[in-house]
């Protein structure tokens, strides 16, 4: 009997372990939007922007979040974009996440 309640302890701080580590690597809604308002701030530094947001939020995977981007150029065109918040690995094994525009369609 003590050997199987040592059994069943055991199994009980393995699986909270377990789903700690794989909860870890989930890409959560907060750092991504944080990481889609950063990568638009940047482009509106680049370029002359009157307005710009961020909307839609769509989670592709434990690893992806999709957000649609529109945004008004001073110069009177529009564009709507994706804009992509992924988990990658590092050659190092560490995951990073990464934010980058996909699917830009701009009319004038």
């Amino acid at each position: 009997m003590r050997k199987l309640s040592i059994a069943v302890v055991l199994a009980v701080v393995a699986s909270f372990a377990f789903a700690s580590v794989a909860s870890a690597h989930t890409l959560r809604y907060p750092t991504a939007k944080k990481l889609a308002t950063k990568l638009a701030v940047k482009q509106e530094q680049k370029d002359p922007v009157e307005s710009w947001r961020i909307f839609g939020a769509e989670r592709i995977s434990a690893h992806e979040i999709v957000w649609v981007y529109n945004v008004d150029y001073t110069d009177g065109s529009l564009c709507d974009a994706e804009l992509v918040v992924r988990y990658t690995v590092k050659s190092n094994g560490k995951p990073i996440a990464k934010a980058f525009f996909r699917d830009v369609h701009c009319e004038r």
